[in-house]
């Protein structure tokens, strides 16, 4: 018997994990590591679904205010059916000025950054080691990126998309150096999530094949593959992608700074930073539904500023309201 199930037959520990993350959290642990990838899924769907249910005049508010984004001019930006799209800096509002700023926090940060030794290294926390630092943003000091993240245009967007204000999970300006392995997430995935949710990447320097650029397959041709190899999560060989999705179907993030992409990455299998020769350096915000974890409030180390705007307050706080 695994010592999962002997857990789960102590009283004492099941009542304390229920107590401390309720019981879809403590069932889909157990199932995770175990082949029952089918049971941990659904737990996972199962939680997300209560924490909304039991939400639903909050998610509800988030939907009537995101109906205006189907009427602005950023109605369907992002196919559903593809589940991405790529862009350029004159595309939309301060995309480009933002793209200044980073290449500069970058130039700044750049000498600490590979004297820190790791393969990825954060240079929005107040110390460079992202891995030990506690805090993973301090965004009073780099307002410009909030205030992007949380514009009209950015807003709208992913509104559309994904039917509902969001909230901002991830602001991250990254260099991933240069690397020989293949691993992880460097091999072919959909990162795991109980909801479509969107990432936007901005190529802060040029990118090319040798900086290991950001390679993905749309949603719809994702599903192909997924349905023939009856993916649900974890990793996938280049060969089963290739056996379904020709190459020349395979999209990359490459060309000058100022370069982007909105990708939906639980829904389109994708990789990165795979055998680096250069640098790569991407700034990254992460959209996602509320309560997509089936947590009652999100788990993140960052300092935002105030926002007087409450549209914008949606975006940061899980508890604003309209």
């Amino acid at each position: 018997m695994t010592s999962s199930l002997l857990r789960l037959m102590n009283p004492v520990f099941v009542a304390k994990k229920v107590k401390e993350h309720g019981i879809f959290h403590l069932l889909r642990t157990a199932t995770k590591n175990r082949g029952q990838k089918w049971i941990y899924v659904a737990g996972r769907k199962a939680e997300t679904e209560w924490y909304r249910f039991r939400n639903s005049s909050i998610i509800e508010q988030r939907r009537k205010v995101a109906e205006a984004a189907a009427k602005s001019e950023w109605s369907s930006f992002i196919s559903k059916r593809d589940g991405f799209r790529l862009c350029q800096a004159s595309d939309i509002p301060g995309l480009k000025e933002v793209q200044d700023y980073c290449w500069r926090v970058y130039l700044q940060r750049k000498d600490e950054a590979a004297a820190a030794n790791q393969t990825y290294t954060s240079l929005l926390s107040p110390t460079v080691d992202s891995l030990t630092s506690g805090i993973i943003a301090d965004l009073t000091s780099h307002r410009i990126l909030q205030a992007f993240a949380t514009s009209p245009p950015m807003t709208n967007i992913v509104a559309d998309y994904l039917g509902e204000i969001p909230l901002i999970k991830d602001i991250t300006l990254s260099v991933t150096h240069p690397n020989d392995t293949v691993e992880g997430s460097q091999r072919f995935h959909c990162d795991f999530s109980t909801r479509p949710h969107l990432k936007f990447y901005l190529a802060v320097g040029d990118i090319d094949e040798d900086n290991g650029p950001l390679t993905w397959i749309s949603r719809k041709d994702s599903a192909r593959v997924a349905k023939r190899t009856s993916y649900q999560f974890g990793r996938l060989e280049d060969s089963s992608i290739s056996a379904v999705v020709d190459e020349t179907q395979w999209h990359k993030l490459t060309g000058g700074p100022g370069t982007a992409a909105f990708v939906d990455t639980s829904q389109c299998l994708h990789f990165g930073s795979r055998r680096n020769k250069k640098d790569r350096v991407h700034f990254i915000i992460f959209y996602e539904p509320l309560y997509t974890e089936g947590a009652a409030k999100v788990s993140r180390d960052y300092v935002f500023n105030q926002e007087s705007d409450p549209i914008r307050r949606l975006l940061i706080d899980e508890t604003a309201r309209v």
